[in-house]
């Protein structure tokens, strides 16, 4: 069994008379659960060596018994060491799957139409998945020349345009002005993954109130929409 990632657990010198040792401590850092971070590479590797650590002690344990070894101390300290630290690491785990899903269920259903332009497939289909299940209707667009083409062939209105601001064919703020221009009351949601002065000039120039960075949490997105789908025009 691997275990000599832990420090001190092949160490021979025997408990101290002093009552009993703490467990060794093991390199990589104890888990917390105000760590908000998401969960860290390694994690199923680290959890599974403290469980395998619990499991060999323990058996280690069951063939010293009847001999009456003195190290049968430091191996059930090792037990007991590794045993609180998979709970923790478990515990953590339970943690952030609970906030995740918190997240997911703070997210405001709807009944509106959406127009998201996206040039980033991944992102297209995250937000159809999140959007879709809130009980909004969604259109995309990949680029900005189809989503201007939505407004100037198409009778189709939509609530509320969520737009990215970096586009590949042109940029999201000439798709902006192109839209607004056919349709003055349209309402936006401008996103980007970066801002500047001169951008935010524009939006206000424009009348969009509503610009998210990437990236953005899925929560703030869905309280967002809500305002400006109840804003006036």
């Amino acid at each position: 069994m691997p275990i000599s990632y832990f420090p001190g657990l092949h160490s021979d010198e025997p408990p101290s008379s002093g009552g009993p040792a703490k467990a060794a401590e093991p390199a990589w850092p104890r888990p917390t659960a105000n760590d908000d971070a998401s969960v860290p590479a390694g994690f199923t590797h680290e959890l599974n060596n403290y469980i395998s650590i619990i499991t060999g002690y323990s058996e280690v344990c069951l063939e010293k018994l009847h001999d009456g070894d003195e190290k049968i101390l430091k191996y059930l300290r090792e037990i007991h060491g590794a045993a609180q630290l998979a709970g923790d690491l478990t515990r953590q785990l339970i943690m952030r799957q609970k906030k995740k899903l918190t997240t997911a269920n703070n997210f405001p259903s709807g009944t509106e139409s959406i127009l998201v332009v996206e040039d980033e497939k991944a992102l297209r289909e995250l937000l159809r998945t999140v959007l879709e299940q809130h009980g909004y209707r969604v259109t995309f667009a990949s680029d900005g020349e189809t989503a201007a083409n939505f407004f100037s062939a198409s009778t189709q209105s939509f609530d509320v345009v969520l737009l990215d601001l970096q586009l590949p064919d042109m940029s999201g703020l000439a798709v902006l002005e192109q839209i607004k221009k056919l349709r003055p009351t349209q309402k936006f949601i401008a996103i980007s993954g970066y801002t500047s002065p001169e951008t935010d000039a524009a939006l206000r120039r424009l009348g969009v109130r509503d610009h998210l960075l990437k990236p953005y949490h899925l929560g703030d997105l869905g309280r967002t929409l809500r305002n400006v789908v109840v804003r006036a025009a």
